[in-house]
């Protein structure tokens, strides 16, 4: 078919070497032909290039919205829990949902809320009112709220002053001169 094209082309020019001109009309077309191929490979390339774009971009949206899905949840959790507040009667009631509050909030690895308590005297029927008090009691860490789940085992738990890491928070720190 080239060849026919080829030497129609010949018929029509008339030049004065016909196996020349026939020759470079071939070499000519080979030419357009890998040019025209590169073109369509090319084409493909950044056509598929722009479809890979496109497809990055989807996905990039649909991350950005589940993050959004996330955040409004979060924002939502933490709007519930400062009405809870406001509308709380007695605080006290409130301590375990702060406990989770703050460890999901800060990414704490456990939270735990408690009092501080001196050791206190048996007291007898017709002591007075400061006979419990213990001036020289040892004082314990009384845990009553904890997250996560797994360190309920905490709960109403003494921890002592010589026990673990947890006294040391209250421990003043020396003055400096």
């Amino acid at each position: 078919m080239i060849i026919s094209q080829g030497l129609a082309e010949t018929y029509r020019e008339q030049p004065g070497n016909p196996v020349d001109f026939l020759g470079k009309w071939l070499l000519n077309n080979t030419r357009r032909e890998v040019q025209k191929v590169e073109d369509d490979n090319r084409r493909a390339n950044v056509q598929e290039l722009i479809s890979q774009y496109e497809r990055s971009l989807k996905i990039a949206k649909l991350e950005e919205d589940e993050e959004m899905k996330v955040q409004q949840t979060k924002d939502d959790k933490e709007a519930a829990f400062y009405k809870k507040v406001e509308e709380s009667e007695d605080h006290e009631d409130l301590l375990q949902d702060l406990s989770d509050y703050l460890q999901e909030y800060t990414k704490a690895t456990s939270v735990y809320i408690g009092k501080l308590v001196q050791e206190k005297n048996e007291i007898e029927e017709d002591d007075d009112d400061k006979a419990h008090l213990k001036e020289d009691g040892a004082v314990f860490l009384d845990i009553h709220h904890s997250s996560p789940e797994e360190f309920k085992y905490l709960l109403r738990k003494r921890i002592g002053i010589d026990e673990g890491v947890v006294h040391n928070v209250f421990k003043e720190e020396p003055q400096a001169e």
